[in-house]
């Protein structure tokens, strides 16, 4: 609490507000069995002949995926798809191991405090196998180009639910990578576009895993923020960084609480003491 002078504050408003908050759920709470998407990228680009495999690189260090992962796709086709599912495929949560470190992850907390609708950019397995571990099972769970689930939830139909902005790993040929997918998907006045602005627009979100940088469904995130509704993140940021996290954060009317720079099982800690003072989950 004390590595920002706002933490405090912060952390009071999101355990009042907690059972109407939607846990938005980012890659960085997978990333403990995962590899991150740049990192991935990276690897599967050393598949590439050398112009393609230098083209990717200056792509991922200015930050853009979208077209990095189109460069690759076009290149390796099938071989990709494969590379996908060896790298985030739901054989890895089976292990002894990987189970045990669940255990001891953010994302383990999640069910004690959210019973209703959560959303994610992942396309891996990891929430199920959790809600599914912790008695909680999924009722229901969507991904593009399914429609009506965020409306459902919206209604308190099928609860608790998820819904896969990104896809899901058991559908490769489906997944949002690329740029082309990016744009068919988020479309203005596309079924996505439309239930994400819903949701943002009606429910106070907790991003988890995300760093709040601009990306496709920050564009939407911001599109829709209503100064009724407050939004929360527990965000990492290097200490000298801390001023313009801050600034990002109550510029998308979000309460942060910043935990420092790599130091992940901050999540936990604050997930956990949240659920001791809130006395477990409520349907959101």
């Amino acid at each position: 609490m004390a590595y920002s002078a706002e933490n405090r504050s912060a952390f009071d408003r999101l355990c009042d507000d907690i059972s109407r908050i939607v846990p938005f759920v980012g890659a960085g709470l997978s990333a403990f069995l995962y590899p991150c998407w740049k990192d991935f990228l990276n690897q599967s680009a050393q598949n590439l002949n050398p112009a393609e495999k230098s083209k990717v690189q200056s792509l991922l260090d200015n930050g853009n995926y979208e077209e990095a992962a189109g460069i690759i796709e076009k290149s390796r086709g099938d071989k990709f798809r494969q590379d996908i599912i060896e790298a985030f495929g739901e054989q890895k949560l089976k292990s002894p191991e990987a189970i045990g470190a669940l255990k001891n992850q953010a994302v383990y907390i999640l069910p004690e405090l959210f019973e209703g609708l959560v959303l994610t950019t992942n396309f891996d397995r990891t929430l199920e196998h959790v809600y599914e571990l912790r008695g909680k099972r999924f009722k229901a769970v969507g991904h593009p180009p399914q429609g009506g689930l965020l409306s459902d939830a919206l209604k308190g139909i099928n609860c608790p639910c998820l819904f896969k902005l990104h896809g899901d790993i058991e559908s490769p040929d489906r997944l949002v990578l690329t740029g082309e997918r990016y744009d068919f998907c988020y479309r203005e006045g596309g079924a996505l576009v439309r239930e994400l602005e819903a949701v943002f627009s009606k429910k106070s979100v907790l991003f988890l895993g995300c760093s709040l940088e601009q990306d496709r469904t920050m564009d939407v995130f911001d599109r829709m923020l209503n100064p009724g509704i407050t939004h929360y993140a527990i965000v990492g940021s290097a200490e000298e960084d801390i001023g313009r996290k801050r600034t990002l954060s109550i510029k998308k009317n979000i309460q942060a609480v910043i935990y420092p720079e790599k130091e992940y099982s901050a999540v936990k800690t604050i997930l956990e003491k949240a659920s001791a003072l809130v006395g477990g989950s409520s349907c959101n």
